[in-house]
């Protein structure tokens, strides 16, 4: 399996065979810790190899810089149908991240697993901020 898109954003949806992203970030300043990020999206588009057979299981995580676990999700699907000559359709969409709480400043990510390997991964930066805006 191959990431052709692994993004955290602002929003993303799915809409007939496009993927819509708004506002990919990375980066997260507070004044304080913990911090809850309200609203975010993990956007993906994903190919499967041409030996691939059968459903698929994805995992994603969400862990702190200590490698501690935040959010965790698994998504179960069938088999996407082959394309004449190119292989299967690619796997799309968005994951929604409801209140995900970031406990400390440091070097978190956003991880998606296949098969018990590790296909792609994204960090999460939150910065420690003195500023008063």
């Amino acid at each position: 399996m191959k990431a052709e898109i692994f993004a955290f954003c602002d929003y993303a949806a799915k809409y007939g065979d496009k993927l819509c992203i708004i506002g990919i970030c990375e980066v997260f300043f507070s004044k304080r810790f913990p911090i809850t990020i309200e609203s975010h999206f993990l956007a993906y588009k994903l190919r499967l190899g041409a030996n691939h057979s059968g459903p698929v299981h994805l995992t994603f995580r969400v862990d702190d810089d200590k490698g501690e676990n935040l959010k965790l999700f698994t998504l179960e699907m069938a088999e996407p149908p082959k394309l004449p000559g190119l292989g299967f359709e690619p796997i799309t969409g968005a994951l929604w991240l409801d209140y995900l709480t970031l406990p400390q400043s440091g070097s978190h990510s956003a991880s998606l697993f296949y098969g018990g390997k590790i296909v792609a991964s994204i960090p999460i930066l939150a910065v420690q901020s003195s500023g008063t805006g």
